[in-house]
């Protein structure tokens, strides 16, 4: 008696005339191929945990949601579509008058600017200390 899961290897097979898998203890999935799903159902009886064409029972993966799933996802698309344009327009405007800010003032520039120097020192530190630790890590596995 053989058991485990049929490899898709078998879906390989050329010019199968005859096969008989029949009360084995197989499981899982049939490989999808033509040779395979010609074989009649008969070649696979006794394999209570196979499932796939040519036989009757579905695999679990194979069920179909129902139609509900169908409608509610359409409609979860539609809400974001009715969304994404208004929101594109409003980060595009945002980010206009942000610019346009930044030229006419000055004082706001400079801050802006020694905000974004702050942000990059600081990145710039967390950087090298997580390279420090990654450099200890190293060096401990690598002593062991």
């Amino acid at each position: 008696m053989l058991s485990g899961w049929l490899p898709s290897s078998m879906s390989k097979f050329n010019f199968l005339s005859f096969l008989d898998l029949s009360y084995n203890n197989f499981s899982g999935r049939i490989p999808s191929s033509t040779q395979l799903q010609s074989l009649p159902t008969s070649a696979f009886v006794g394999n209570p945990a196979l499932c796939g064409p040519p036989l009757p029972q579905t695999c679990p993966t194979d069920e179909k949601p129902m139609d509900g799933g169908v409608k509610c996802n359409q409609q979860y698309e539609d809400e974001f579509w009715r969304w994404f344009k208004p929101s594109m327009e409003v980060g595009l405007a945002f980010g206009f008058l942000g610019a346009l800010a930044l030229k006419l003032n000055d004082p706001w520039k400079h801050i802006c600017f020694l905000l974004f120097n702050y942000m990059k020192v600081l990145l710039k530190n967390l950087k090298d200390y997580l390279l420090s630790i990654a450099a200890a890590l190293c060096l401990v596995i690598t002593m062991n």
